[in-house]
Order: structure tokens, then C-alpha cells, then sequence
């Protein structure tokens, strides 16, 4: 059986929490990837805290998956203005804690920010990924996502995952990812 969660607007008392997901995310998923030296600046707790507390802006959606005992399990985030041109949206940072890893998180976050940015008139998504990263990739691909270009990030490939019309996104978004609710 598949754990409860809701989705809810993430705070600034979340970032703390957030913080951490993403220095363990990073460490699960791109420790074959990224150099280790680029790592450990990206996954030093203090200053990863900082830096997103430093680059708050509530203007910009928030997104959390809070589990049963009101713990944060993951987070996306929006970037404004998109960073690939004639696309609408951008999730900029989908992470997920891998204590929490494919237990339909992922997909209801996605599916979540899909919803708000289409409530707001919006009807284009994308979203970057380390080229290397096997797990994003086939997470976006398996939601829809297609390779819409490339690009790099510190000296290391990247794709960019589109969907040019994310309806069908929301159409599932209550079907397949596990019990959770948007609150």
C-alpha cells in the first residue's frame, strides 16, 4: 500500500526541510555524476539553507508533499520566467527524499504544479535535467515529458523534458500516485 500525503503551498518555515531533501537527493542521485568536489559545495547543508533562503521569493510556487506525521518528503519549485524560450512554465527543482523515493511523490508533484500553472492560463511545461541523471529522465519521460534541446550546467550536459500541452498531466493527476490530496 502506497503512503498518504497532501500537497500543499510550501513557506519559508519549510526551508530547513527542503534544504536537506535536496543535499540527500544530490547524494542519491548524482553522486556518479557530478564531480566530488562540485558536490560537496552543492550539499553543504548550512550553506544550501542559506543560499535558498537567500533566493526566497514567494511570488514563485512552492510546492510540498507532506507525509502522515506532517514531515516534507519533497518540494518542487517554479522558476519565473521560464529559461527555454516559447515555453510557458518551468519547474526548476523537483526533489524528492529518497527515504520516499518511487512512492508517487514525484508524479504528484508534477502533476500538482501542472495544475496551478494551468489555473493561471499557462499551457506549456519544461523542465531541466542532468543528461546523465537516469532517474529524472526516465521520471519525465514516464510522465510525459519529451527531449525539447539541450544545454549544460557547469560544464555538464543537460536536456531539457517539454510538454506542450501538460492537460493530460492533470487529466491522471488523482488516479496514479498512490492517496494524496491538495490541500
Amino acid at each position: 500500500m502506497q503512503p498518504e500525503f497532501s500537497i500543499r503551498k510550501g513557506t519559508i518555515e519549510d526551508i530547513e526541510r527542503i534544504a536537506q531533501i535536496l543535499c540527500d537527493a544530490w547524494l542519491f542521485a548524482y553522486k556518479a555524476i557530478i564531480p566530488s568536489e562540485m558536490m560537496a559545495e552543492f550539499t553543504n547543508l548550512p550553506s544550501r539553507t542559506r543560499r535558498i533562503r537567500d533566493n526566497w521569493n514567494p511570488e514563485n510556487l512552492l510546492l510540498v508533499a507532506v507525509n502522515g506525521d506532517d514531515l516534507v518528503c519533497g518540494f518542487a519549485m517554479e522558476r519565473t520566467p521560464c529559461s527555454l524560450e516559447g515555453y510557458d512554465a518551468q519547474v526548476s527543482s523537483l526533489y524528492i527524499d529518497p527515504d520516499f523515493s518511487r512512492a508517487g511523490v514525484g508524479g504528484a508533484l508534477l502533476k500538482s504544479m501542472a495544475a496551478e500553472f494551468c489555473s493561471r492560463g499557462l499551457k506549456t511545461l519544461a523542465i531541466e535535467a542532468l543528461a546523465q541523471n537516469e532517474i529524472g529522465c526516465s521520471f519525465y519521460a514516464k510522465h510525459g515529458g519529451v527531449v525539447g534541446g539541450g544545454d549544460e550546467w557547469h560544464g555538464l550536459p543537460c536536456v531539457w523534458f517539454v510538454w506542450d500541452d501538460f492537460g493530460q498531466l492533470i487529466e491522471t493527476r488523482t488516479g496514479d500516485a498512490g492517496m494524496f490530496t491538495t490541500v
